[in-house]
């Protein structure tokens, strides 16, 4: 196919705006398929604050389908690329032949509804185990070139109150790169380990996406203060006060699972590393990885297998804080044990550590003769399971560290909450506790978005 580019062609509506593909000559020699098919014009119906450019940017690729299937897609994933501008509350796309045509050219008309200049909400949140309540109030694509100015405030069973202010701004060529910025305060309740941990601080986040994931490279600045419970022992009372953390940090994501809630099939692959030391008191490194892997051996009967780890290291002789170390346990977790309920306890205060290991195996299968099948009963799974893992100090021999876990089995219901969270009834059974683990014999509920 001889070469195209695009060209801006504006309507006489002036909501409309026209990507249309330069004429050019078709050497059908070039084309390998026996049936091609061309796009002559990108027609965007409902544009009012949004830039040309940028739309024209994220849609300029779609030229070069050559046959209908590749219309169909690059159709599909433009729609995909609009939606996470996030500056849309709707967007409808028809693929119709080309005036002119024998078939073999197409126009493509996306039908978007521009999300309002200020929106507001009020909602519940879930998270690791909790919940709580959110109100937000954002400031849509400010010049056009889809910035967003977010504020939220939220008030939770563990983060007693948290504010956020973040300014998100994709980059105009490509959608899925973007720049954030953020300011947070939070007041967080950490019970296991007898204190609240305050909050302070600004980070700056960049996105990209590459043939491996989603890469996230970050900058945090962060004031923290530790209020320390009465009943706490001197191992935890000797985190009290404040804290300066400031971190660079990186995210690797590759996720192709189905569903978040109740995958089928697909893979996660997750790692993280995070320096701290550029500025403040507190000078470390660590490193988390995640993965998980789902398959559907029979119609939906689902096995999945889960492993996570992690290590952190204080650079200096200095104790890492309590704030930084490791915890492992919990419905989220290693199941039939206490939140943050493994590892080293001076009395009831969960102390942590500096490296752990967590697997999992899971079966999922519809309830028993299928009740409510198309409908309320597809939103509960039967679950079994098998959970083991370790958490331990370096001074722990890496054998013991492997090859003396702790582990539960057990089985359950699993409920989905909408399309953002699941709940987990599950009858635990814990086996191999160490002294000081707190277990967690019998039912264990737990709700959150990402489980073990």
């Amino acid at each position: 196919m001889g070469g195209s580019y695009v060209k801006p062609i504006y309507a006489a509506d002036a909501s409309q705006f026209i990507i249309q593909a330069e004429e050019t000559d078709i050497d059908e020699n070039d084309i390998p398929l026996k049936v091609p098919a061309v796009i002559k014009n990108i027609f965007i119906d409902g544009l009012c604050k949004t830039k040309n450019v940028l739309i024209a940017n994220q849609l300029s690729d779609m030229f070069k389908a050559k046959t209908f299937s590749d219309i169909m897609t690059e159709a599909h994933l433009g729609k995909l690329k609009l939606e996470r501008l996030g500056i849309f509350s709707s967007i409808d796309v028809l693929v119709d032949v080309s005036e002119d045509s024998h078939g073999d050219v197409f126009d493509v008309h996306y039908i978007v509804k521009e999300k309002r200049r200020f929106s507001m909400n009020i909602g519940t949140s879930i998270g690791a185990n909790e919940g709580g309540m959110t109100m937000n109030a954002n400031i849509n694509n400010i010049r056009g070139y889809g910035e967003t100015l977010k504020s939220g405030l939220s008030f939770g069973t563990r983060v007693s109150s948290a504010y956020e202010f973040a300014y998100i701004k994709p980059f105009s060529n490509d959608s899925d790169k973007k720049f954030t910025i953020r300011l947070i305060k939070s007041m967080e309740d950490k019970s296991q380990s007898l204190y609240n941990e305050n909050t302070k601080g600004a980070g700056f986040d960049f996105q990209i996406p590459s043939a491996l994931g989603v890469h996230v490279f970050g900058l945090d600045f962060m004031c923290r203060e530790n209020l320390i419970n009465l009943e706490a022992p001197f191992s935890v009372r000797e985190n009290a006060g404040h804290s300066l953390k400031s971190s660079i940090k990186h995210t690797l994501t590759s996720d192709g699972r189905d569903d978040w809630i109740f995958p089928s099939s697909g893979h996660l692959v997750k790692h993280s590393v995070e320096y701290s030391g550029i500025g403040g008191n507190v000078k470390s490194i660590k490193s988390d990885l995640e993965l998980q892997i789902n398959k559907e051996i029979i119609p939906n009967v689902v096995v999945s297998c889960s492993f996570q780890g992690g290590v952190v290291r204080s650079l200096t002789s200095d104790l890492l804080l309590i704030n930084d170390r490791l915890f492992l346990g919990g419905p989220v977790s290693i199941r039939g044990f206490a939140t943050r309920g493994i590892g080293r306890h001076d009395g009831q205060a969960s102390l942590g550590g500096e490296k752990y290991w967590a697997s999992g195996l899971h079966l999922y299968t519809p309830l028993p003769f299928r009740p409510g099948q198309g409908g309320f009963g597809d939103l509960f799974r039967l679950h079994l399971f098998f959970n083991a893992g370790s958490l331990s100090d370096f001074n722990t021999s890496f054998r013991d560290f492997i090859s003396k876990p702790r582990y539960s089995y057990g089985l359950g219901v699993m409920i989905m909450l909408g399309a953002v969270a699941r709940l987990e009834i599950n009858y635990c059974i814990p086996k191999n506790a160490q002294p000081g683990d707190v277990i967690n014999n019998g039912l264990q509920v737990g709700v959150g978005m990402s489980f073990l």
